[in-house]
């Protein structure tokens, strides 16, 4: 194999796969290098090539989830991330692929459920009670029923009645995210990565005092140093208790 080329193993889902092929792609600029093939774990897909046309091709193999070559929250990373963002989106490197009817929201809250509960559902019962008169229509992206099913009662019982959950798709949350003119969301890759494509996106993050604890188990980790650096670079991200 030619050393000035080099295999990339990225693990992990959306989110996970899009930082991680920004920063791939931003190191290979920056240290002169070719990179040969983004290489992803089966589980759950390769969202690379669901999500994006690239320069470089990508494949999926039977990899072990904690096979990864980046490490998107390291403070070098984010800001090699950022400083390269414009120039990778120019240049044809990464294309967004179009998806149809997702749901269109002015105010989106992503409740991150089933495996990150980072931010409590308190926090987001508060913030869509302070959001609700502003908006026709409060619009949640989560993946956990039960958490829905609290939001509703606890919702209802305080008077906000202009809920209404998307039951998407993966994928088609993402860009009802991306496409929101605000958002509220813990600290996941999930969300933060559609900060990719519009850095000046409205976005509020649980903060660390409200957050139930800066999470790390395994591989699965809190973005919030992520947040911390990105803040330098996106004028409307912001972290509130």
């Amino acid at each position: 194999m030619d050393s000035n080329k080099k295999k990339v193993y990225i693990s992990g889902a959306i989110g996970n796969h899009l930082l991680r092929c920004f920063i791939a792609i931003a190191n290979s600029i920056e240290d002169g290098y070719e990179i040969e093939e983004f290489v992803t774990s089966l589980q759950p897909m390769n969202y690379l090539e669901k999500m994006l046309e690239m320069k470089v091709p990508t494949s999926s193999q039977n990899v072990d989830e904690r096979v990864n070559d980046i490490d998107h929250i390291l403070e070098e990373n984010v800001h090699r991330l950022f400083k390269y963002r414009d120039h990778i989106l120019k240049e044809g490197w990464i294309k967004l692929k179009k998806v149809e009817d997702f749901v269109s929201a002015e105010l989106c809250v992503h409740v991150r459920g089933l495996d990150k509960k980072v931010a409590p559902l308190q926090w987001y019962c508060d913030k869509i009670r302070s959001e609700s008169d502003r908006y026709t229509t409060v619009f949640v992206c989560t993946d956990d029923k039960s958490w829905e099913d609290f939001l509703k009662l606890r919702l209802a019982d305080v008077g906000v009645k202009n809920l209404s959950f998307t039951r998407q798709n993966d994928i088609r949350d993402w860009f009802t995210i991306l496409k929101a003119d605000k958002v509220y969301c813990s600290a996941g890759s999930f969300a933060l990565s559609t900060l990719l494509f519009n850095p000046d996106k409205e976005m509020v993050v649980c903060s660390r005092k409200s957050s139930t604890r800066d999470y790390q188990t395994g591989n699965k980790r809190c973005e919030l140093s992520f947040v911390d650096v990105a803040m330098e670079y996106c004028p409307n991200l912001s972290l509130e208790d």
